[in-house]
C-alpha cells in the first residue's frame, strides 16, 4: 500500500531536490566521478570497521590516523582540489575562486601539519586561558575562519554572476566540510573511550569529511571539463 506523501514530506522532498540541483548532483559526469571517489571512501571505512573490531592496532586502516591511508587519500584529494582551483582561476581571474585556493590550501597544510592542534596546545599551555584544548582547536578554527570568510566574501562581491554562483556552490560544500571536521569532532571528543559510539562518531566525522570532500573534488573537476560553463548557467542566465 502506498504511503501518500504528507505536506512536510513534499517540502522535505522539495528542498532535498532544490539542494540536489544546486549542486549539480544530477550531472551524469560529476555522479560517475563522485562515485568512483565515494567508492574508495567506502573501501577505506568498511576496512577501517573491520581491523578495529580484528586488530586495533592496525594504524594504515586507521582513518583517524594523520599518517594512515585515510588520512593519504584525503590529502591526495585536497590537492586536487587545490590544482583545479588554481586552473579555474587561470581560466576566470577572478579574486574569489582564487580565494577559495588560499581556503583550499590552507585545509589542506592544516590537515597535513595538524595545526590546529599545535595552535590549540599553544592557547592552552602557553597563553594559560584555562581552557580545553578541544575548545582551543574550536576557537583556531573560528579565528581562521573569520579571517577566510572576509577574503571570500570580497571576492564574491567583486565577481559576476557566474563565478557568484560557483562561489556559492564552493561554500555550501565546506559547510558541510566545517559540520563534519569541526563541529563532530568537537562533538566526539568526550565518547573516544566509548567503543560504539566512538566508531559510529568515527564514521560521521571523518568518514562523512571523505564524501564530502569527494563530491568537492568531483564538483570542481566537472568545472574544467569542456561546456561546463554553459551547463552551470541557467538559461537567461549571465
Amino acid at each position: 500500500m502506498t504511503r501518500e506523501l504528507t505536506e512536510p514530506d513534499r517540502v522535505d522532498s522539495s528542498r532535498m531536490s532544490r539542494l540536489i540541483d544546486f549542486l549539480e548532483l544530477r550531472r551524469p559526469d560529476l555522479r560517475v566521478l563522485a562515485l568512483l571517489f565515494i567508492a574508495a571512501d567506502l573501501f577505506l571505512m568498511v576496512a577501517y570497521l573491520y581491523f578495529r573490531l580484528d586488530s586495533p592496532e592496525s594504524w594504515p586502516w586507521d582513518i583517524r590516523n594523520e599518517h594512515g591511508l585515510g588520512e593519504r587519500y584525503q590529502s591526495l584529494k585536497q590537492f586536487w582540489c587545490l590544482l583545479v582551483l588554481g586552473l579555474i582561476w587561470v581560466r576566470r581571474r577572478s579574486f574569489v575562486v582564487f580565494a577559495w585556493a588560499v581556503v583550499m590550501a590552507y585545509y589542506l597544510v592544516d590537515d597535513s601539519r595538524r595545526i590546529h592542534e599545535r595552535m590549540s596546545v599553544y592557547l592552552v599551555d602557553q597563553l594559560d586561558l584555562g581552557i580545553s584544548t578541544s575548545v582551543g582547536e574550536f576557537v583556531w578554527y573560528a579565528a581562521v575562519g573569520a579571517v577566510l570568510t572576509v577574503l571570500v566574501a570580497l571576492g564574491h562581491r567583486w565577481a559576476d554572476e557566474a563565478t557568484r554562483r560557483l562561489s556559492l556552490k564552493i561554500g555550501g560544500y565546506f559547510l558541510a566540510l566545517i559540520v563534519c571536521g569541526v563541529v563532530l569532532d568537537f562533538v566526539h571528543d568526550p565518547f573516544v573511550e566509548i567503543v560504539p559510539i566512538d566508531i559510529a562518531l568515527t564514521f560521521l566525522e571523518d568518514g562523512g569529511e571523505q564524501v564530502i570532500l569527494s563530491l568537492l573534488t568531483a564538483f570542481l573537476i566537472c568545472q574544467i571539463l569542456p561546456g561546463a560553463v554553459s551547463r552551470s548557467v541557467p538559461a537567461g542566465g549571465a
